[in-house]
């Protein structure tokens, strides 16, 4: 189904969590789910998998870390993702209040704009969109910053969808926002902008927000809907007249799970005759899962998925399901929400790629699908155009693609020997929206394991190490999702040394004359020997001796000594040129080790102008009826020309046109050369007349071997032979 614009609007349930009650406290029990799922009270193995994680219309957040950090990413036109903005982000962005990450929160929910937490506490906090009063704070403003949910009610669960909002307590539950089809279970359609208490028969358990739709379970397990039942989706056998206030749905029993969709509603019931996942309400895009378009206004089993379903998502058109094992999802895909690579509709559920070794957690957005793993990872498909997926773009995806996740590999990993201890370096990686919270260091021969904070720095130094202990340390950055990949160095040991190792340098090549670069060969570990290393030179870029001056000497250090000069001489000339660099390598040492053998000198060019390059013109004659006529090519140099260059030509015959030697004479690649000051030069090719009569015929000057310049592409000119017969 397509969405107008400007106005995107959710049109799906986001499920519920639990907390469990151990005397005053409220911690969170194991039934925790994503936001677009209906929970019960039910055994503690069943839903296991669940987690922390809502899709809404154009936006998702997850919960992740030791201390239950929310990331949000997508859509934030009305400050849904509650940093402070309301700047759209294709990847994650921390959800903060007085500049502080929020934290301890274990229930989320997201509607179509706007987003609500549940904390350790119960307390509730919303953010986003607030026009029908959905965030429940007694107002209808928008907000970009999590605010209280007015009533201090204490939630163990919280669902919403489109701007409507509903939650459980411990005997109580609640709904508040958007009433136009009696959604509120009040009896009328009037909005409300704070928690209003709605009645069913038993204790709440659980509760799930569709568009217009609401559904909630009691503790015994029954089931409840009331709302737009438009196709249905109340489930009560009828279909057209909205519903004001709750009735039960007789037909289902033992019911673990509900979900509601765009107008579609599907659960899981756990009950002895008939276990199984339900769906009712529109059929479109086989929405139902039931092989068929045709809607169902009372529930209607699902062939084909087992009895051993923990979670289930609909949003929108689409729904999917988890069981021990595999991910299932049917529906809508226009946008690649299923997941199976194709954008075709699935009239039954089927299993979705990739998705069998770990029993993830799922949400649905209206069009899009995202799921997160134990680790706290999460995976996104399907509609991108406001970065809903999180992977950093707006491009859609039919497949998995990563949103939140652990750091990358750490690069340049850098260890540097001393005295009894070991400095451990490395460059700091990408955040991607998830802050590094520190790095673990640890040595596989188990001399020392322990993770730094990320406020220390990138590199540590481990003192105290034994001498004549090897040391394989590995080192990795962590993050609120976890640890990334280790970059496991290759053993060192350490005893008194002495090592050697050699640092980079860099310097300007002036204009004349010869510059010098100077490099500094150290000495680490005992110093009351003598040592010494053979340093030698070697061409990278820079080339001599037109660059630079080879150089290969010994390098000495008397006892005591710790650093020696190694200089090399670099010639200045006024050429726009690149940088260039020489290597510098250690070897052949006594009384010593090599640490680290490899220096590069960088050459910074300091000449100003454009870098010269080398071009040949196109040219045309009459071939004439016989005899040879020179046809003259002109190769210019441009950019700067205070240096002298030089460059190669040959003129080649083209498959089916000129042909060299029948045509134009065959000639082997020719150097011209350009002094200092000279822009240009012509070279001459002899083209053959004849009274054959023929198309027009080419051939090319072809350029190679410059020196001194570039040849940027094409390296050719064409010349043309006109046909006068």
């Amino acid at each position: 189904m397509n969405r107008s614009a400007p106005v995107r609007i959710l049109f799906g349930a986001l499920f519920a969590m639990f907390i469990a009650l151990a005397s005053l406290a409220v911690v969170p029990s194991p039934a925790n789910g994503d936001s677009n799922e209906g929970t019960a009270n039910i055994d503690p193995d069943y839903r296991t998998n669940a987690g922390k994680i809502a899709a809404g219309d154009g936006h998702t957040c997850a919960v992740a870390g030791p201390d239950a950090h929310v990331y949000c990413w997508g859509w934030n036109g009305a400050g849904q993702l509650g940093n402070g903005t309301t700047i759209d982000s294709a990847e994650p962005v921390q959800v903060k209040l007085a500049g502080e990450p929020i934290e301890g929160v274990v229930d989320l929910t997201a509607g179509g704009n706007y987003t609500c937490a549940i904390f350790e506490s119960g307390l509730g906090r919303c953010w986003g969109g607030g026009g029908a009063g959905q965030l429940g704070t007694g107002s209808t403003g928008s907000v970009s910053h999590p605010v209280a949910i007015a009533g201090n009610h204490f939630f163990t669960g919280i669902s919403a969808s489109y701007t409507t909002t509903c939650g459980t307590t411990a005997t109580q539950l609640y709904c508040w926002g958007n009433n136009e089809s009696g959604q509120l279970g009040q009896g009328d359609l009037i909005e409300r902008d704070e928690p209003t208490l709605v009645n069913i028969s038993g204790t709440p358990a659980s509760v799930s927000v569709g568009a217009g739709t609401v559904c909630a379970t009691n503790t015994a397990k029954d089931l409840f809907c009331w709302g737009s039942n438009s196709h249905g989706q109340v489930g009560i056998g009828t279909t057209g007249s909205d519903r004001t206030t709750p009735l039960q749905v007789s037909s289902l029993t033992d019911v673990e799970a509900v979900t509601n969709g765009a107008a579609h509603t599907c659960a899981i019931s756990s009950a002895a005759v008939g276990a199984g996942t339900y769906c009712w309400g529109a059929g479109s895009d086989g929405r139902l899962g039931r092989n068929s378009t045709t809607p169902s206004n009372i529930p209607v089993l699902i062939s084909g998925l087992g009895v051993a379903d923990r979670v289930i998502s609909a949003d929108g058109n689409h729904t999917c399901v988890t069981d021990a094992a595999y991910l299932r999802c049917w529906g809508d895909n226009q946008y690649g929400q299923l997941g199976n690579g194709t954008t075709t509709d699935s009239l039954v559920p089927f299993q979705v790629p990739g998705y069998t070794a770990e029993v993830p957690t799922i949400t649905t957005g209206y069009d899009h699908t995202c799921v997160q793993f134990q680790s706290g990872a999460v995976d996104c498909w399907g509609q991108n155009d406001r970065g809903q997926l999180g992977n950093g773009t707006t491009t859609n995806s039919s497949t998995g693609v990563h949103a939140l996740q652990g750091p990358d590999v750490l690069t340049n990993v850098v260890i540097t020997p001393d005295d009894h201890a070991l400095n451990v370096a490395w460059d700091f990686p990408d955040e991607d929206g998830v802050p590094i919270t520190g790095y673990h260091l640890k040595d596989l021969n188990g001399a020392f394991d322990f993770v730094t904070p990320n406020g220390a720095g990138n590199n540590r130094t481990i003192e105290n190490l034994v001498e004549g202990q090897s040391y394989r340390i590995s080192v990795s950055a962590i993050n609120d999702v976890g640890e990334g990949p280790a970059v496991v160095m290759p053993p060192v040991v350490m005893d008194s040394g002495p090592y050697v190792e050699i640092n980079d340098y860099a310097a300007y090549e002036g204009d004349s004359g010869r510059q010098t670069l100077i490099f500094s060969v150290h000495r680490f570990g005992t110093r009351n020997a003598a040592v010494q290393v053979r340093v030698s030179t070697s061409d990278g870029t820079a080339i001599q001796p037109g660059d630079y001056v080879k150089r290969s000497t010994v390098v000495k250090f008397k006892p005591f000594e710790t650093v020696k000069e190694f200089q090399v001489k670099v010639k200045g000339d006024k050429l726009v040129e690149d940088d260039e660099s020489l290597n510098v390598t250690l070897s052949e040492p006594v009384g010593a080790q090599i640490w680290d053998g490899s220096g590069t000198g960088t050459i910074w060019n300091d000449d100003a102008g454009v870098k010269p390059a080398f071009v040949v013109d196109n040219v045309n004659m009459v071939e004439g009826d016989s005899g040879s006529t020179n046809m003259i090519f002109t190769i210019t140099r441009t950019g700067s020309s205070a240096a002298k260059g030089s460059v190669r030509w040959q003129p080649l015959g083209l498959a089916m046109n000129a042909t060299a030697g029948e045509d134009f004479a065959a000639k082997n690649p020719t150097k011209v050369s350009f002094a200092a000051g000279v822009t240009s030069k012509t070279v001459k090719v002899k083209i053959f007349g004849d009274t054959d009569v023929e198309a027009n015929e080419y051939f090319q000057v072809v350029l190679s071997d410059a020196v001194n310049g570039d040849l940027p592409f094409p390296n050719w000119g064409y010349g043309q032979i006109l046909n006068d017969d």
